[in-house]
């Protein structure tokens, strides 16, 4: 019927917009749909390497706040970029583990924050 809306659906089947039936969730894993036993109608699910691929991306789009930096960044050298990105790497890996295991995260040493 071209006439209906996701609204007559509401009125009409008011159970699946309960909230428990389904679950549009691009960031769910495909080993949490498996796992569930549920009725829930679970879309898209990603695979683990999708997730982290597009985990990465987000990351790195969030990143904007660099734009303005442009012109002191490109008077580091390879090493220092090189260094800075392995920093960044670390605190992203602890700040990952600590909202999975709830331990804390180690700030970076002092040293790593000095000019060489």
């Amino acid at each position: 019927d071209p006439q209906m809306t996701v609204a007559d659906l509401r009125v009409m089947v008011p159970e699946w917009f309960a909230g428990d039936q389904f679950h549009a969730d691009p960031d769910m894993l495909l080993d949490l749909v498996l796992n569930d036993r549920g009725p829930e109608i679970f879309h898209p699910v990603r695979t683990r390497a999708q997730f982290t691929r597009a985990l990465v991306g987000r990351a790195v789009t969030s990143m904007t706040y660099l734009r303005p930096m442009r012109a002191s960044l490109t008077l580091l050298t390879d090493a220092e970029i090189t260094a800075m990105c392995r920093d960044l790497g670390e605190v992203a890996e602890q700040t990952i583990k600590h909202l999975v295991a709830r331990t804390p995260v180690t700030p970076l040493p002092d040293t790593a924050l000095n000019d060489d």
